[in-house]
């Protein structure tokens, strides 16, 4: 029986898994000794272990944080890395975000591909040699986690006691293959402000995602009530009661310039509309620093890119202001060239400028594989193969799960041409891309760590 001929008939099963990992928001929740990140991402790794299991591997839950899935004896030489946490569900989308649908070919779900869907694909790419009898030189290790949408801390506590293999890849991003990532930044900005027309401002859900909502409310009904505009750019604003609302387009922090800001688009909407005052040099400064429509850091100065990563980004993806202060969380993604030191440092000068305290939440430097790597150029030889298309390498903005593994790669499980809605409304995935992702993982394992009890026809 051929890959693509096994893969088809385990079909029904592998929807059926998904479809129990999808209806558990795995969202990082309150911590407690037995679950560091919350009850339901902890649940969902339980799920998924629990299912590996009945067919026939070798599990174990390390530190209530990641999970391990076994196949071979003796120490593995390739792991492959993927998580079980995902970002919070909008509402403003046409399916349920915890719940599997499926219209027209297509399943719609949180985490159905970041990164619930992949994860399914990979047990089911590994169940394969399992269910065959197909021997395998190089044992495998499949690592689940559940806090990579968050800082990627499991991981770090499992490499504190584990020493990973020399081959990691992760099916947490895109095809052909990444190489390379930018390094990232995160920090919040935090100032002091009278508030005399706004009781609170609000957007955003996550720092890494693009703000599809924002809202101001304002203390009472206030003179210049109809002069504020009914949308900014692509942006749209309402006026209900004495609340002002902005509704954008969101996207991921790494490509933000997919999305409609609406954070971004309300503070120029109030700095153009209220009245001299500390509130309007508030939001004049904001505006200054985040222009609207500009994703580039252009207000902090720092334009900047390479040829291999291209260039930096800025977003503020969540801000809250109330009780007198004003609180904006940003994600930075910056290029191989520049050094996480340096872009702190710069950020922190020109938010001084601005009487903004700038709070690090995280530093990470740019990470990259060789192109000549063995590794590299194995599994670029197996995407060609299999889809006839150009096997290169490629370099992203948003950070994997490999992103502090030296050595370690992206591979799949995304497709160039199409809109996942990856952290947005609606995610989605392709049935078809479900099942080929499986043979292609099949064929990757297999050129990687087959041994001699592999038959030609498999």
């Amino acid at each position: 029986m051929t890959p693509q001929q096994w893969v088809e008939q385990q079909l029904p099963n592998m929807e059926a898994m998904l479809k129990k990992l999808v209806v558990i928001p795995s969202v990082q929740g309150s911590p407690t000794d037995q679950a560091p990140y919350g009850k339901a991402p902890l649940a969902c790794l339980e799920e998924y272990l629990r299912q590996a299991k009945e067919l026939g591997f070798d599990v174990s839950l390390e530190d209530q944080r990641m999970g391990e899935v076994r196949w071979g004896a003796g120490a593995p030489g390739l792991a492959i890395l993927g998580h079980l946490d995902v970002v919070p569900g909008w509402t403003e989308g046409n399916y349920p975000s915890y719940e599997l649908s499926k219209e027209d070919g297509v399943y719609y779900g949180r985490g159905v591909i970041d990164d619930k869907g992949p994860m399914v694909s990979a047990l089911f790419a590994l169940y394969y040699f399992l269910d065959q009898g197909i021997s395998l030189k190089t044992p495998v290790l499949l690592l689940a986690g559940t806090d990579e949408e968050n800082g990627s801390s499991d991981l770090e506590y499992y490499r504190k006691n584990h020493t990973l293999p020399s081959m990691v890849i992760t099916p947490d991003a895109s095809y052909p293959l990444i190489n390379g990532e930018k390094g990232m930044l995160r920090f919040i900005l935090q100032r002091k402000v009278s508030q005399t027309y706004l009781s609170e401002l609000t957007g955003g859900e996550v720092v890494n995602g693009v703000p599809q909502t924002a809202r101001a409310e304002f203390v009472f009904m206030p003179p210049f009530w109809k002069d504020l505009p009914s949308s900014v750019g692509e942006v749209q604003l309402s006026l209900q009661g004495q609340r002002y609302t902005a509704l954008g387009k969101n996207a991921h922090a790494s490509t933000p310039e997919l999305g409609e800001n609406a954070l971004t688009a309300l503070w120029q909407a109030l700095a153009d509309t209220l009245p001299p005052g500390k509130e309007q040099h508030l939001f004049r400064d904001l505006s200054t620093l985040f222009p609207h429509g500009k994703t580039g850091g252009e207000g902090f100065g720092l334009e900047c890119s390479d040829p291999v990563s291209g260039r930096l980004t800025l977003n503020p993806g969540f801000c809250q202001i109330r009780g007198g202060l004003a609180e904006i969380f940003c994600d930075v993604r910056f290029p191989l060239n520049r050094s996480a030191k340096e872009m702190m440092a710069q950020f922190t000068r020109k938010a001084a400028e601005y009487r903004f305290i700038l709070t690090p939440l995280l530093q990470e430097e740019p990470h990259y594989t060789p192109q000549d790597s063995k590794l590299v150029s194995t599994l670029l030889k197996v995407y060609q193969e299999h889809t006839g298309q150009e096997g290169r390498c490629i370099s992203i903005g948003g950070g994997t799960y490999v992103h502090n593994i030296p050595g370690g790669v992206a591979f799949g499980m995304e497709r160039e041409g199409f809109d996942y809605r990856m952290h947005g409304a609606d995610e989605r995935l392709p049935v078809q891309e479900f099942l080929d992702n499986t043979v292609l993982y099949i064929k990757a394992i297999e050129a990687l760590c087959a041994g001699e009890g592999t038959q030609d026809e498999h």
